[in-house]
């Protein structure tokens, strides 16, 4: 029993020092693995940051200095005239010449067509005649009032002697020294004369009046003849103004009744034109249209077409004509400078010269985007400042029509965005062929897993991302015994091993493996 007992013990003191030494022998391996691989760590190959091509835009700019700037607009326009004429003839007679033709300029009082006189010449001579008559009349009714008049006196004493006779024998029969029979004839001899004397006043009496009556048959009589002669001088027709003929609407020789159309004139001094009025030019115009009202000085509204005719503003109309949404700014043709005329009705292209407008300056429309902002190059990326708008302007030497816009934001030599971009954000890379500057930004990409910022957008460094927005991130894993490399993770839109030029390697990682 002592000896099994102590078998036992002598068994369990070998065997602790055997475990001793396999719990030390497996310490040490595993500090031995550890060493290893951390001195393969330590000696393996460093992952270098790759640099990354990020995707531009391509874009031209212009360099811009706000400062003042002329405001011309191109408009069109239809010319209208105020004042047109349509001149006829008062009486019925044939054509006898037409001395203009269509599209002719006259001046005032030129003839322009004449009837045939010979039928009114007979007229008025007629009328004419009948002035002489009645100029006769009156002569003969003045020369009567003179004759009655010297009569008078005449006549008074003719019946004052025939009273006083008439009274004698009225004596004489009371003292019956003549008969009865010879003072009744005395009595009738003055009743004759009291008679003759009363005709005569009457006769002096209405001799005036036949003198005013002569004088009024007299003036009807040369107002027929003045009409006579009124319409002989009318059968050649004159130009009431300066004029250009519109329309011919006879033929020599034809036969025209009264009032019929012959001729159209239009006044030049009245050819107009309407320009429609965009609202931002609408400030400028009223302020014209005031300053004219209040008979100030001031530098004129003009406007130029491409025929080279010129305008004048001159007012503004007080409606919006039907069909239409803008009032319409009236511009006088100015007839003085211009030896042609533009066709009435006929569409002008023209070019309005409006006020300059200081701090501004000119860009094509395609630099615009919804009508508030432009973006200008800031160290190879887009920077976006907002606009006013101001008003339009058309470049001298191309015609091309920009647009004039103020912004403080914006300096002296600022590089303004002319390529249309389809979304441009602020950061954009771009390119700016203008100035010729590299066509890629390089970028370097964070060695570890940090985001890569891509204008506004942020994304993982691993995670695959449009090709066209953000880089692609791949891991390659190098091992210990064959230094294999993995390859790169494509985007959705990559094929599998083919990488477009919008794809970016980017940095390797090296692992060691045990």
């Amino acid at each position: 029993m002592v000896d099994s007992t102590n078998a036992i013990d002598d068994s369990a003191a070998n065997a602790m020092p055997s475990r001793r030494r396999g719990l030390v022998l497996a310490g040490a391996c595993l500090a031995g693995g550890l060493a290893i691989s951390v001195l393969l760590f330590a000696t393996g190959p460093v992952a270098e940051p790759e640099t990354v091509e990020q995707p531009v835009w391509p874009v031209t700019t212009l360099r811009v200095t706000p400062g003042i700037e002329q405001q011309r607009q191109l408009v069109f326009g239809a010319v209208t005239a105020r004042a047109e004429a349509t001149l006829a003839s008062e009486v019925q007679g044939k054509i006898e010449a037409i001395l203009v033709r269509e599209g002719d300029r006259v001046a005032a009082g030129t003839r322009v067509l004449t009837v045939d006189p010979v039928e009114q010449q007979y007229e008025s001579a007629k009328r004419q005649a009948e002035v002489q008559r009645r100029s006769a009349d009156l002569e003969a009714a003045r020369a009567e009032l003179v004759f009655l008049r010297s009569q008078r006196t005449d006549q008074a004493a003719r019946l004052a002697a025939a009273n006083a006779k008439l009274e004698r024998h009225e004596q004489l029969r009371e003292r019956r020294l003549i008969s009865q029979g010879l003072l009744d004839d005395v009595r009738a001899q003055t009743a004759d004369v009291r008679i003759d004397v009363q005709s005569h006043e009457q006769k002096l009496t209405q001799a005036p009046l036949r003198v005013r009556a002569a004088e009024a048959d007299l003036a009807v009589a040369q107002a027929a003849a003045s009409q006579a002669q009124l319409r002989l001088d009318k059968l050649a027709l004159t130009a009431p103004f300066d004029a250009v003929v519109l329309s011919v609407d006879v033929a020599p020789g034809a036969q025209v009744p009264p009032g019929q159309a012959l001729l159209t004139l239009a006044d030049v001094t009245s050819y107009e034109v309407r320009l429609p009025v965009a609202p931002s030019a609408m400030p400028a115009y009223q302020r014209a249209a005031q300053q004219q009202r209040a008979g100030e000085s001031i530098l004129p509204i003009k406007a130029t077409s491409d025929l080279g005719y010129r305008f004048t503003f001159d007012r503004l109309a007080s409606r919006v004509r039907p069909g239409q949404s803008q009032v319409n700014a009236i511009f006088r043709f100015d007839a003085a400078d211009s030896t042609a005329l533009p066709a009435l009705a006929s569409t002008q292209q023209l070019i309005v010269s409006l006020p300059p407008v200081s701090n501004a300056v000119a860009v094509p429309e395609s630099a615009i985007y919804d009508g508030e902002r432009i973006y200008v190059v800031e160290e190879n990326v887009l920077a976006v400042v907002p606009i006013e708008r101001l008003g339009e302007q058309i470049h001298p030497a191309t015609g091309e029509r920009l647009l004039l816009v103020r912004s403080a934001s914006l300096e002296d030599g600022a590089r303004v965005v002319t390529t249309r971009l389809p979304r441009p954000l602020p950061g954009l890379p771009v390119r700016d062929l203008s100035a010729g500057e590299s066509s890629r930004v390089l970028v370097q990409q964070p060695e570890m897993d940090s985001p890569i910022v891509t204008g506004q957008t942020i994304v993982p460094a691993r995670l695959p991302v449009p090709a066209t927005q953000s880089v692609v991130p791949a891991t390659a894993m190098q091992h210990r015994d064959n230094r294999r490399t993995m390859a790169p993770t494509q985007t959705p839109t990559q094929a599998p091993k083919k990488q477009t030029k919008a794809s970016v390697p980017t940095s390797r990682s090296a692992y060691g493996m045990i």
